[in-house]
């Protein structure tokens, strides 16, 4: 049976590609090498908000927070959310900086195996069909057996050819997806990967030394981006790791980072504590003012890779691009809510 496809045309860019009847335009738009832009790719940050000129979509989130009842009376569209049901023409502005590194695929995966990182935070190992490639720092979005919507999950693994995905990922109280995760735990249940995604990846090129910041499960990509400075031997860039949790029992084994291989000099570990008091090498406080207070005079001389929840990424990109005027040339991440 023949695949329906549409022509998506990019007004005044000269440029078109084709969209799957069933995938949407933002994706679509990834898989054939142009830079469109986004971050969480399910909905929420509106990033990906473009207007429709002409033809009709359907979107698979009315409701979606990303796109507001003004920018509805504007004609505008989330691209990460909707399908095309014919040629259509939309105005964006392409950005040669987010053309994907790796175009974005669909393939079935299983689940194989998981084991705990912290109380509430376990890694879930998919295995695929081929190769797995992607760069680390990159997020995927996972179709689970029953959930309906795909959910995005940080790769905390490297690319490997023997085709396994490994994510970090935290339960959500409530969560239908992650709720499946850990309450079944069905090995060998099928679930459909699409990606990789993402703009906070490494930047192979950039000789700066490396300023980790995480909170929560965002603590995947920044193992995935530690490991890959480790398996790539040009690369001598020294790494300082922060981490930010909420009390003793969220985090997580040190050892995670360790099997980066990197010599202990060439990485560093700071570990601090919201809702709990200092103790052994654990501070007290919000993981951004740790930052600023062990990178004080120096801001400037790092490429940052920050992951984690919204309250913490808007206060430590603000802390960094605003109160320092670090470069945002220098800072990477994606959003996600």
């Amino acid at each position: 049976m023949t695949e329906t496809r549409h022509k998506i045309t990019i007004e005044g860019a000269g440029v078109s590609f084709d969209c799957a009847a069933d995938d949407t335009i933002l994706r679509a738009g990834l898989r054939a090498g142009f830079g469109l832009p986004y971050d969480c790719n399910v909905g929420a940050c509106g990033n990906c908000r473009t207007k429709l000129v002409s033809g009709d979509v359907v979107s698979n989130w009315p409701d979606a927070p990303g796109l507001s009842p003004r920018d509805v009376r504007k004609g505008k569209i989330l691209g990460c959310q909707c399908r095309p049901t014919g040629d259509t023409t939309i105005d964006v502005r392409l950005d040669p900086g987010m053309a994907p590194p790796v175009p974005p695929r669909k393939t079935p995966v299983r689940l194989t195996s998981w084991k705990s990182i912290t109380h509430d935070m376990f890694q879930f190992d998919f295995q695929g069909e081929g190769p797995v490639d992607f760069v680390p720092g990159q997020y995927a979005l996972i179709t689970l057996p029953g959930v309906g919507a795909p959910r995005a999950y940080s790769m905390a693994n490297l690319p490997n050819a023997e085709g396994m995905w490994s994510f970090i990922i935290r339960r959500v109280p409530g969560g239908k997806a992650t709720s499946w995760l850990f309450d079944s735990k069905q090995a060998g249940a099928v679930a459909i990967l699409d990606g990789p995604y993402g703009n906070a990846y490494l930047r192979e090129d950039n000789p700066r030394d490396i300023v980790c910041i995480a909170g929560g499960s965002g603590l995947a990509p920044l193992v995935s981006i530690v490991h890959g400075v480790g398996a790539r031997a040009a690369m001598q860039n020294r790494i300082r790791f922060f981490y930010g949790a909420r009390t003793r029992d969220d985090v997580y084994d040190r050892g995670l980072l360790a099997s980066a291989g990197l010599s202990a000099g060439r990485i560093d570990q700071t570990i601090s504590l919201s809702e709990g008091s200092a103790s052994g090498d654990l501070r007290a406080g919000f993981i951004h003012e740790h930052v600023q207070q062990a990178l004080q005079g120096q801001m400037n001389e790092f490429v940052y890779y920050v992951a984690g929840p919204p309250p913490m990424t808007d206060a430590v990109t603000r802390m960094l691009v605003i109160d320092n005027q670090v470069d945002i040339a220098n800072v990477h991440y994606d959003r996600f809510f």
